[in-house]
């Protein structure tokens, strides 16, 4: 979901408010190459939003590869209300559990209170490289990216939005595999179906997002994947990327595809099964005013083998992240592995 300020183009940090996907229906209507030597699996510590998060935790253990983490993070809140820091502590846990680690781990609507000085200190030193980029002067929300691996940054020009509102960073990263470069991309789309909403009413609203093309959410879209052209080699999905991020646009509504995402489908190739909903979480304010609805989503380039990812139903925010791993093909008999050191 998205943050209601005004757009900045400065630097580095955040706070947000909880945007209006759909509601129109509101009111009733490390390397982990794996290949290494593993640590013994600890008794998890992850706090789970449903019964089988053993299971979900327990295939984690398959994935090897670049392993990738997306979380909209919602300023580390399940509700923007309340403090209980338990994103912080689930994303620490992950990151300190040697067998299921991500490599690169990248977060939507990061503020800088979103994690605990000693869970961000924890993550520094296991991912020694991180970009940060923020659209928003009075809050300083964006996006940050954490890496096992060098990064290096080849674009973060912001997308234009509409009427002054909107502006987003287009991040662009290089990302130095063991010599090998990883294009990684992550995006959040700005979330203007309130407005929209406000402008046009519910029912050209609820149309427009399931079966238009002709509204501000799909035009971002399209100017984020232009963008993407113009900058890597002029192809969508240069050999290695990897695009993942909340768009803010459902895979489908009441099981039909929407219009927009089946054109995204058509140009991407899908690294999350698109069926998963990642928004809303259980217990928060959105949860029972909207459906459930995969709004959050993970492509990958030809170039790369995916391993399909999941849909984590971890606690923490109003989002479910999502989690993959990908195989450059240079890689994919030359990888080291990565050792941890542990808890």
């Amino acid at each position: 979901m998205a943050l209601h300020r005004s757009p900045s183009r400065s630097g580095t940090r955040v706070l947000l408010g909880t945007g209006g996907l759909l509601s129109f229906l509101l009111a009733g209507s490390l390397a982990s190459f794996s290949g290494g030597v593993r640590a013994q699996p600890a008794a998890s510590r992850l706090l789970w939003d449903s019964p089988d998060g053993g299971s979900a935790e327990a295939a984690l253990r398959d994935y090897g590869g670049v392993k990738v983490l997306w979380w909209q993070a919602h300023a580390g809140r399940i509700l923007l209300n309340t403090r209980d820091f338990t994103f912080s502590r689930n994303l620490a846990e992950l990151a300190l559990s040697p067998d299921i680690a991500p490599d690169i781990v990248a977060l939507g609507e990061y503020t800088v209170d979103t994690l605990r000085p000693r869970d961000l200190a924890a993550l520094k030193k296991i991912y020694p490289h991180s970009v940060q980029r923020s659209y928003d002067d009075a809050t300083n929300a964006g996006m940050m990216v954490f890496s096992r691996y060098p990064l290096s940054v080849l674009s973060a020009d912001f997308l234009k939005g509409e009427d002054g509102r909107g502006a987003r960073p287009a991040l662009i990263l290089d990302v130095n595999v063991s010599g090998k470069r990883l294009i990684f991309i992550p995006i959040h789309i700005f979330d203007a179906w309130r407005q929209y909403q406000a402008d046009h009413g519910k029912l050209k609203t609820g149309l427009e997002i399931g079966f238009g093309l002709d509204n501000p959410v799909h035009r971002q879209i399209q100017e984020f994947l232009a963008h993407v052209k113009s900058r890597v080699d002029g192809k969508l999905l240069a050999d290695d990327t990897v695009i993942v991020g909340d768009f803010n646009q459902p895979a489908a509504l009441f099981g039909v595809e929407t219009s927009a995402y089946g054109r995204l489908r058509k140009e991407l190739n899908v690294a999350v099964d698109d069926a998963a909903p990642t928004f809303p979480t259980r217990g928060t304010a959105e949860a029972g005013s909207y459906p459930d609805m995969a709004i959050d989503h993970a492509f990958a380039s030809p170039g790369l083998s995916v391993k399909k990812g999941l849909v984590l139903r971890l606690k923490g925010s109003n989002h479910y992240p999502l989690y993959f791993s990908v195989y450059p093909a240079e890689l994919r008999s030359a990888l080291p592995p990565v050792l941890f050191a542990g808890r």
